[in-house]
Parts: structure tokens; C-alpha cells; sequence
């Protein structure tokens, strides 16, 4: 299901995963690449799973410039510095977070910018 430039979790993945596979070899490397120089940004209000998943994408992505923050209002507030993103992950998200995900939705800056809102499934 998509709204706009924010993906539902479940449809996110399998339209990731097909765009990733129309590429040669399938590869998240690739995929990022094909998204132009902007970072990959992530959001999430906990700071080791912040901090966890930044390592990861690194990892997986081969060095791609990653910039995290707690809230999408931080991230807001230093947008305009960085070069259009290539993806936004919020990850953890909860409602507050959802109602902070239409300011993207909104914005010409993200227009084209694909959002993952991953919800925070556990309640904390």
C-alpha cells in the first residue's frame, strides 16, 4: 500500500524487493546507487538501534553517507544542508511519528523520495 511517497511496511518491502531485482545481480548496493548521491537517513528515537542500523546499512551498502536522527523534527531542522536523500527510513515509529510523516508527503523536497514508516510492534 502506498500513500503518496510513504510505503506501508509490507508493500515497501515487496516493491523494494522487486525494484532490486529488476537491477543485474538484484543487489542493495546497486539499488542505493541507482538512487542518486544523496544519504540514506534514519530515524528512529532509540539511540543504539539508531546507531545499530547505521552500521548495518554502512555494511550493506558499501560506505553510503548515512545520517540518523531521533526525530523527524531534528531532521527537519537540518534538511535543507544535505543533498535529496535516497531513501528515509522512521523506523520504531509510532503514532506521533505517523502524524510527523505528512510534512514529507507535503513537501516538494521529498516528493519522489521513497519513506518506510517501520511501526514500533512491540508497544515501548
Amino acid at each position: 500500500m502506498k500513500t503518496g511517497n510513504l510505503v506501508a511496511p509490507d508493500a515497501g518491502i515487496a516493491s523494494a524487493k522487486r525494484e532490486a531485482g529488476a537491477h543485474r545481480e538484484g543487489s542493495v548496493r546497486q539499488y542505493i546507487a541507482d538512487r542518486g548521491g544523496g544519504p540514506i537517513v534514519v530515524i528512529d528515537r532509540c539511540e543504539p538501534a539508531r546507531s545499530y542500523l547505521v552500521r548495518c546499512l554502512q555494511e550493506v551498502t558499501g560506505g553510503t553517507n548515512i545520517v540518523a536522527f531521533a526525530n523527524v523534527h531534528q531532521w527537519f531542522q537540518v534538511a535543507e544542508g544535505y543533498r535529496r536523500p535516497k531513501i528515509i527510513l522512521i523506523c520504531n515509529a509510532d503514532r506521533e511519528d505517523e502524524g510527523d510523516t505528512h510534512e514529507f508527503s507535503s513537501s516538494e523536497n521529498f516528493a519522489d523520495v521513497p519513506v518506510f514508516l517501520v511501526p514500533n510492534i512491540d508497544g515501548t
